[in-house]
């Protein structure tokens, strides 16, 4: 598994429930997340764009 750094561009493999954010869509990572006792996985923060815009700031697993 690769990580990646603050601010690196990635790209989606999944759509995101409740959220117009889907597979495909790239984004910026904002933060990384660290395992809980409510979520057991990593993460990270991401800002989605769509046309220059934000379309939505998302968690996702890594």
């Amino acid at each position: 598994m690769t990580t990646a750094s603050l601010f690196q561009w990635v790209e989606l493999k999944h759509n995101i429930p409740n959220s117009p954010v889907k597979a495909g869509d790239r984004g910026v990572v904002l933060d990384h997340l660290r395992p809980t006792k409510t979520q057991q996985e990593p993460g990270y923060i991401l800002e989605i764009f769509k046309d220059s815009e934000t379309l939505d700031v998302v968690s996702v697993p890594i």
